[in-house]
């Protein structure tokens, strides 16, 4: 690949409105490729013309080629039938006939931001503001290299305009990932502006940076050791690869790779073997506070009644900030309350003043957001007067939060201004989510596609796969989750979503009768059914019932209603609608299935 520079190999079409046309409507479609790398657009015209003064009405069809590296519109082919009056750009077309040797070579088209082969990601986004009366109006176009770890600028134009335009963006791939096309939508404008990927011709370029805080802290005060390569492995949560790393340990950190080899078989699951044997290996180890530290955390992971007094002892003998803030990077994902702790203590120590305090700071002001202590995060925040851009994420992060009005405009501007900082997406699709869900689905993948271990990207990615009816995508988006945001004391948010993302990943995966969603108003229940088998379904019976709950056992109590979807096709997505006998039920449940293991499966508490 190569890239340049300076100016774009990629073109901006606009397709212009007639002018003697008293209206004229025109609705694109993007629908392939040619052999020859044109672009095909089928086209659909409607409108009024001024015929001897009186306005008469027209339809038509169009296939137009366009070459993106020229922007020219290369043919243009009749479709169908002229219905009503004349139109010159109709009669100017060739005939549909002559379109057949183009079109006999059409390979289909991917809609969608990620590139087939995964390696590319493209995203689109602009901001207007009022200046003087008029609309500062400024687009910008990147494309992600998930190889090469870069954003690449390929598009950022600002323009003076009446008024601020509400534009919608999507993209589309070549099959083989080669080019792509950003589609452009406004009320009075359609364009396209698209690219290469293997000659790429570029405004500007940046890295690609991945939140990963835990791991920013711990290697600015651990790092230099053979440990290294485990330790990123295991902020990763990779933990098969953090064990195959611990053979690269030496010297000291050989006597301490027993101690990490016990927590990562721990997060792994194996907490009894690595409880059983992690105090051997801590008498084996250098005895530092951080050892100490390490053998808590197996316990904690383990649930082990002495857990509590090892992490006691070992934060007692933390008192410098490298010791206490590793510390807190380390439990960030065991025990939300010990870890935030550990960082105020670090932070706190004689020797701060003369650390980079700046990630403990950033991962502290995440753990107070996520233990909801939005005040103490806004505190910390306020003692910066220019923040550095993490904590400028999170001051907008609880500006969401707080609903504050400027949160979505102070978003948009970090993805602009800083398009590689991959939690700045994250930030912005948060702010969209209620009030464009379309542009904030866009935005989650962007921000999961920069980073991959950003869980709670991963989780909206789940929820908004389950709203689109893509059953596969929900459950590798949850699964994702699942791994990046693993069991946490304290925090109780973490528990709820992961309690959600076991439910639907069974369900997901499941060929046949899948109960996407469901929402219970007055005296009705209604959602969407999705057959996500090969088979034609018949009968699939949709019950409300009232449910109680028995040591934490749910135990129904009675049927409420029910509706039966007599067929699915495979693929189809069918909504319901169940009446309620009893509105006054408070705890209602729903369930959907052909037997009594798919409606188990997909019972639902909205």
């Amino acid at each position: 690949m190569r890239i340049f520079p300076a100016t774009l190999a990629a073109f901006f079409l606009l397709l212009p409105v007639t002018s003697w046309a008293q209206s004229d409507n025109r609705d694109v479609s993007i629908t392939g490729w040619t052999q020859d790398g044109l672009l095909v657009l089928e086209t659909e015209r409607q409108g009024e013309v001024l015929i001897d003064d009186a306005a008469q009405t027209f339809y038509f069809e169009t296939t137009e080629l366009v070459d993106p590296k020229s922007s020219k519109t290369v043919h243009v082919f009749q479709k169908g039938e002229m219905v009503g009056a004349e139109h010159p750009d109709w009669k100017a077309a060739k005939p549909e006939s002559q379109a057949a040797q183009f079109l006999a070579t059409k390979s289909p088209i991917n809609k969608s931001w990620v590139s087939p082969n995964g390696e590319f990601f493209v995203s689109a986004f602009d901001q207007g503001r009022r200046v003087k009366g008029r609309c500062e109006f400024r687009e910008r176009v990147v494309l992600m290299d998930r190889t090469k770890q870069l954003v690449l600028i390929l598009r950022d134009k600002t323009n003076m305009l009446r008024s601020c335009p509400q534009v919608a963006y999507q993209t589309y791939w070549k099959p083989d990932s080669s080019e792509f096309v950003v589609e452009r939508q406004s009320k009075t404008e359609w364009s396209v502006f698209g690219g290469s990927t293997s000659v790429i011709e570029a405004i500007a370029e940046a890295p690609l940076q991945p939140w990963s805080q835990a791991n920013v802290v711990w290697s600015q005060t651990q790092s230099g050791t053979s440990l290294d390569a485990a330790w990123t492995a295991y902020f990763d949560s990779d933990f098969d690869t953090a064990i195959q790393a611990l053979s690269q340990a030496k010297g000291d950190d050989e006597k301490r790779s027993g101690l990490l080899r016990y927590l990562f078989l721990a997060k792994k699951g194996a907490t009894k073997d690595a409880v059983k044997q992690v105090r051997k290996a801590y008498k084996s180890s250098p005895k530092t506070a951080l050892d100490e530290g390490i053998m808590a955390a197996v316990f904690m992971v383990a649930n082990h009644k002495r857990g509590p007094k090892y992490i006691k002892s070992a934060a007692k003998r933390a008192t410098d900030f490298a010791t206490a803030t590793a510390l807190g990077a380390l439990f960030v994902d065991i025990d939300l309350s010990l870890s935030n702790q550990l960082l105020i203590a670090g932070l706190s120590a004689e020797d701060a003043k003369d650390q980079d305090t700046t990630a403990a700071y950033v991962l502290l002001v995440q753990g107070l957001i996520d233990a909801g202590e939005f005040d103490a995060a806004e505190d910390v925040i306020g003692r910066y007067k220019e923040p550095p851009p993490e904590l400028e994420v999170l001051s907008v992060r609880l500006k969401h939060i707080r609903k504050k009005s400027d949160a979505v405009k102070e978003a948009r501007d970090l993805v602009i201004s800083d398009s590689g900082r991959c939690a700045a997406y994250a930030a912005y699709a948060n702010t969209l989510a209620a009030s464009n869900p379309g542009a904030a689905f866009q935005q989650f993948q962007a921000a999961a596609f920069c980073d991959p271990g950003d869980a709670e990207s991963q989780f909206y990615l789940g929820d908004f796969a389950i709203r689109r009816g893509e059953a596969v995508a929900a459950a590798d988006a949850f699964e994702a989750y699942l791994k990046h945001a693993p069991e946490r004391a304290q925090d109780e948010v973490r528990r709820v979503r992961r309690s959600h993302a076991e439910t639907m990943i069974p369900r997901m995966k499941h060929e046949g009768a899948v109960l996407l969603n469901v929402t219970c108003r007055g005296t009705t229940c209604q959602g969407t059914v999705k057959n996500t088998s090969d088979a034609k379904l018949e009968k699939v019976e949709v019950k409300a019932l009232e449910y109680t709950e028995r040591r934490k056992k749910t135990v129904k109590k009675r049927d409420l209603g029910s509706t039966e979807l007599p067929e699915l096709e495979p693929d189809q997505v069918a909504s319901f609608v169940v009446t309620l006998k009893d509105a006054k039920s408070k705890k209602v449940a729903v369930t959907a299935g052909r037997n009594k293991d798919e409606q188990a499966l997909n019972f639902t508490r909205p």
